[in-house]
C-alpha cells in the first residue's frame, strides 16, 4: 500500500493531465461560425412580371401494365403424393437423476472485515481533487455545446420554388407601389432591407440605400408595409432579400 503522500501527488497528476487534455480538445475542435441568413437581391419595377408556371407531370409509361397483361399464365404441375414415413420405436423412459440442492456457504465475516480493512479510505484532499476535475470535464463539455448550437443555422433554400417565391413576394409588393407620376424617371433607385419570418410577417424594412428622393423612398417603404402578411419563405426559415426599387 502507497503512503498517502505518494497517492496525493499521483491525483494531482491525474487531475492536471486530464485538464490539460480537455483544453487542447477544446481548441482543437474546429471554430464554428454562424452562418450569414440568405440574403438575395430583388427588383421591384412598375413594369409587369410574370411568375413561372411549376412544370406539368410527365405522365408514366404504362408498358409495366401491358407487361402484365401479355405475361402467359404459370401451369399448375400435379404435387407429388407423400410417401408416409415408417414409425421409429419408441425408447423407454429412463428415469431423472434426482439432484440434491446444493446449500450455500455461509458468508464469512472475518473475510469482509480484512477487505474492509484493506481497502484505504480517500482523504478530504482527495475528494477535493476529484471534485475539481469533474466540475472542469462539465465546464468544457458545456463549451463545446454553446459552440456547436451557434453553429447552427438553416441552410439556405435553392432551386425552382425559391425562384418561385421571389416572383410571388415581387409581384404583391409590386401591386400595393404608387408614386407620383413627377417621380417616373429612369434613374432613380431605392434599396430597402426586408426580412420575413416563417410565417410570412414582417420583421423590418430598412432603407439601405437611397434614391436621393424623399418621397420616392417614402414610397417605396410604404409598399412594403402595406403588402404585409407575405407568402410563408420556402423550408420553413426566415428569410433576408434586398429590393431594389426602380420605375
Amino acid at each position: 500500500m502507497k503512503p498517502k503522500r505518494e497517492r496525493g501527488h499521483l491525483l494531482r497528476a491525474l487531475l492536471v493531465s486530464s485538464l490539460v487534455h480537455l483544453v487542447l480538445l477544446l481548441f482543437l475542435v474546429k471554430p464554428l461560425h454562424l452562418k450569414e441568413q440568405p440574403y438575395r437581391t430583388l427588383t421591384v419595377s412598375l413594369l409587369e412580371t410574370r411568375i413561372p408556371e411549376p412544370p406539368s407531370p410527365t405522365p408514366q409509361p404504362q408498358s409495366a401494365q401491358l407487361l402484365e397483361k401479355e405475361r402467359p399464365k404459370a401451369v399448375e404441375q400435379p404435387k407429388p403424393r407423400e410417401i408416409p414415413k415408417p414409425e421409429e420405436p419408441k425408447r423407454p423412459e429412463l428415469p431423472r437423476p434426482v439432484q440434491k440442492p446444493i446449500k450455500p456457504e455461509p458468508p464469512k465475516e472475518e473475510q469482509r472485515q480484512l477487505l474492509a480493512k484493506s481497502e484505504p479510505r480517500p482523504t478530504a484532499e482527495e475528494v477535493d481533487l476529484e471534485r475539481q476535475r469533474l466540475e472542469a470535464i462539465k465546464e468544457i463539455e458545456r463549451r463545446i455545446r454553446e459552440r456547436q448550437i451557434e453553429a447552427q443555422s438553416p441552410q439556405e433554400p435553392k432551386g425552382a420554388a425559391f425562384d418561385l417565391y421571389l416572383s410571388q413576394l415581387q409581384e404583391r409588393i409590386r401591386s400595393f407601389w404608387v408614386i407620383p407620376e413627377g417621380l417616373l424617371r429612369e434613374d432613380v433607385k431605392a434599396i430597402i432591407r426586408v426580412r420575413i419570418d416563417p410565417q410570412g410577417r414582417l420583421l423590418s424594412a430598412e432603407l439601405e440605400k437611397s434614391s436621393g428622393d424623399k418621397v420616392f423612398d417614402r414610397s417605396a417603404l410604404q409598399a412594403v408595409k402595406k403588402a404585409e402578411p407575405f407568402p410563408p419563405p420556402p423550408g420553413g426559415q426566415t428569410m433576408e432579400v434586398g429590393l431594389v426599387f426602380r420605375p
